[in-house]
This record gives C-alpha cells, structure tokens and sequence, in this order.
C-alpha cells in the first residue's frame, strides 16, 4: 500500500518537474515569426501575454503590419478602378522588405535583444510609410522615405 502511495508521488513529482511550460509564453521566447501562419489577433495575444516589454512591441508591431497588409487587400478588392493613392507596387514592396528582414535577421544576429532592437525599428518604421501609402498621402511617404535613405 504504501509502495504504491510512494510510487504515485514520485510520479506526480516527475509529471510536474517534466512538464513543459504553458504554449501561451512559449513565442515569447522564440522570436521565429511565421507570415504564413499568425493571424494580427494572435500575434496581439501573444503580446499581451509578454513579460519583455521589446519583445511584446515587436508582436505589437508584427500585429500591425499584418492588419495593414489586410487593409490594403481588402481595398484593392473593393476599388476595381487602379487608384492611384493605392500604388500596389509599393505597398507590396513593404510587406516583402520586412518578410526579408525578418528572415536576414533571423540568420546574421544572434543576440535577441539586438535582433528585437532592429526588427521593432524597421516594423515601426515601415509601418508609418504603409499607413500614408494607403490613406493616399504618396508625397509624404516618399519624402520621409527619401529622408531615411539619405540621413
């Protein structure tokens, strides 16, 4: 009888000392991001659930960029005329520019906080040039682009 007290404990202590830890904070840890697969609600509950305050803002900013990729999908479905405050080509040059910093990243710093350092600059700051792109203001999005590429 108590052998098999004694069994059960240990093995409760075994179950509890092996378990892995809750799926919620586990992409807190991993700064992998899918494109393909996080939807912005996901993404924005992952952030929540961050104790790092960069590591929640980048999953704030990955959140945001993909809610603006959705925007301008939606647009281009509903406007059959080319509008020219829309310009596809630019706006689908930001959604593959951040897809290969995302990658390059990844592959050429190791250090997490650098990469998180990094990767929420460039969100933040093509995000800012996605918004004007699509509300039409072109004019200022070049000229803060031309800024950026030259200072």
């Amino acid at each position: 009888m108590q052998i098999k007290a004694i069994s059960a404990i240990l093995f409760g202590l075994l179950c509890a000392i092996t378990a892995t830890p809750p799926q919620a904070s586990a992409p807190c840890t991993s700064l992998q991001f899918s494109m393909a697969q996080d939807t912005a609600r996901e993404l924005r509950a992952i952030a929540a659930q961050c104790e790092s305050q960069p590591v929640a803002d980048l999953y704030y900013h990955r959140a945001h960029h993909r809610e603006l990729v959705g925007l301008n999908r939606t647009l281009r479905s509903i406007l059959t005329i080319n509008v020219t405050g829309i310009p596809q080509n630019s706006v689908e040059s930001y959604r593959l520019y951040m897809a290969l910093v995302e990658l390059m990243a990844e592959q050429m710093i190791e250090e997490s906080d650098a990469r998180v350092k990094l990767l929420n600059h460039q969100y933040a700051r093509l995000n800012d040039l996605f918004e004007l792109r699509i509300k039409g203001f072109d004019r200022l999005a070049d000229r803060k682009e031309w800024q950026i590429y030259t200072h």
